[in-house]
């Protein structure tokens, strides 16, 4: 055992000050296993205090995965609103696209912010008929876009973006004019 933690077979340095490890992840995968097979209960009320400590310390992704793992569709959601402004900075499209398939359309369209951000991504990916729905259920409400926040100045861009791929000059020229 001292030889395998010597040669870091069982964790893997994150940062590089030395204070931040994980687990390997074939012995997390491991763990996991024995862990769902010997104690059921336990694995989602892990990844609910495994989500709440990322989420606490500024660890969107982890949070995200965390909640994944527990299968609380209603918490993923919620984090991916909370979370999808950061994300989309920092480009991470394609993580925020996969995490959010894993919700119902009701789900997406019922988070104003959430909403924008995968329409935003549906629009750059060119999948513009899921992008326009999802745009549609955002633009009829005034109360809906005051909640969207730092994304309400980019509703009006990305319109006229959904206008321009489709080859609608002049809708696109109202939305961004």
């Amino acid at each position: 055992l001292k030889k395998m933690f010597k040669q870091n077979l069982f964790i893997e340095r994150l940062s590089t000050d030395e204070e931040w490890y994980q687990l390997h992840p074939f012995f997390r995968s491991y763990l996991e296993a024995r862990l769902r097979r010997e104690s059921t209960g336990q694995w989602t009320k892990l990844h609910r205090k495994a989500r709440e400590w990322f989420e606490q310390n500024g660890m969107p992704n982890y949070a995200i995965k965390h909640a994944i793992d527990s299968g609380d569709s209603q918490l993923l959601g919620e984090l991916l609103e909370k979370s999808c402004y950061d994300l989309l900075i920092n480009s991470q499209y394609m993580e925020l696209m996969g995490w959010a398939r894993i919700l119902s359309d009701d789900d997406i369209m019922k988070r104003p912010k959430l909403c924008f951000a995968v329409a935003f991504n549906s629009i750059l990916v060119h999948q513009f008929s899921e992008g326009r729905q999802l745009l549609a259920s955002l633009v009829d409400s005034a109360s809906v876009r005051r909640k969207l926040g730092e994304f309400s100045n980019g509703l009006p861009v990305l319109l006229g973006m959904d206008a321009a791929f489709r080859d609608d000059v002049d809708d696109a020229m109202q939305h961004c004019l």
